[in-house]
């Protein structure tokens, strides 16, 4: 009994990882599938954990290509077993055709601070920079999932903008490109709200605060950002976010555009027919 327990849990640990996440990084499923596949023979795994293993290396090979999988788990000390059950012919059954859409590699802080450290080392002139969109969440932990932008506030500073050629290669460096949005998509008040993320020389480094970005993805057309809000809804203080949804965000519902798109994203989220009516200050 003693020794069945770490397939088990290696098993279980597949799952829990296949099933509670949007988005998932290829290295980090391929770790989980080395485990459950090293634990015992693959004919002793049960028939859907075996599927799911099949499955999952079938979603990698398409994201990654067949060739390079196969290199990839011919290093791994389960090698034999995971090829054994690559190779499994199943019954026909659904397996699991979401993981195809689901594999990336998420963007990390290394691969944010790395970036800025290298732009940093081209800027001349005393610098600051204000990022917001989905970058600022994933720097705080509150959404998972790949980006190549790196969005920042109204417009990239000319001190930044002029150098064609380092921007050029940093995007071939890191595959991170230094994007913009204006202000106008975010609630009132958001300058004061901002906080320091770090300094790099001559390069200072802001962030917009997590509430006013996740509001700016309510007041959006996007199903990318419905996705995002969702996936950290609840990571958030969520009285906090409706009391700026009712205090901040007048501009925004003047916005007709945007103005239906929150409102069915809201309904979806809260189960409530329209947004909270908005109120001026705590004494009303």
């Amino acid at each position: 009994m003693l020794q069945s327990r770490p397939m088990a849990t290696a098993v279980d640990s597949l799952w829990s990882y296949v099933k509670g996440r949007r988005w998932m990084s290829a290295r980090v499923l391929l770790d989980h599938l080395d485990l459950a596949a090293g634990t015992t023979d693959p004919e002793d795994l049960d028939y859907r954990s075996r599927l799911l293993i099949r499955d999952s290396l079938d979603a990698l090979a398409g994201h990654y290509g067949r060739p390079y999988i196969q290199s990839r788990i011919s290093r791994l000390a389960s090698a034999g077993a995971l090829q054994a059950t690559w190779n499994t012919k199943f019954d026909d059954e659904t397996g699991f055709p979401s993981l195809k859409d689901r594999i990336m590699e998420p963007l990390t802080h290394d691969d944010v601070f790395s970036y800025l450290r290298d732009l940093a080392c081209d800027v001349r002139t005393p610098t600051t920079v204000t990022i917001g969109g989905s970058v600022a969440l994933i720097l705080r932990d509150l959404l998972i999932r790949d980006t190549e932008d790196i969005d920042v506030v109204n417009e990239v500073p000319p001190t930044i903008r002029q150098l064609h050629a380092t921007l050029d290669r940093l995007r071939e460096r890191h595959e991170l490109i230094l994007g913009h949005f204006q202000s106008h998509y975010l609630p009132s008040g958001w300058e004061s709200r901002t906080t320091l993320l770090e300094t790099f020389g001559p390069l200072q480094v802001r962030l917009v605060d997590a509430i006013d970005v996740l509001l700016t993805k309510l007041f959006s057309v996007r199903s990318k950002d419905f996705v995002d809000l969702r996936s950290a809804w609840k990571l958030i203080d969520r009285e906090a976010f409706r009391d700026r949804l009712v205090r901040e965000t007048t501009e925004l519902r003047s916005i007709e555009r945007l103005l239906e798109p929150a409102k069915r994203n809201w309904y979806v989220l809260t189960g409530e027919d329209d947004l909270p009516a908005l109120r001026r200050d705590s004494n009303d």
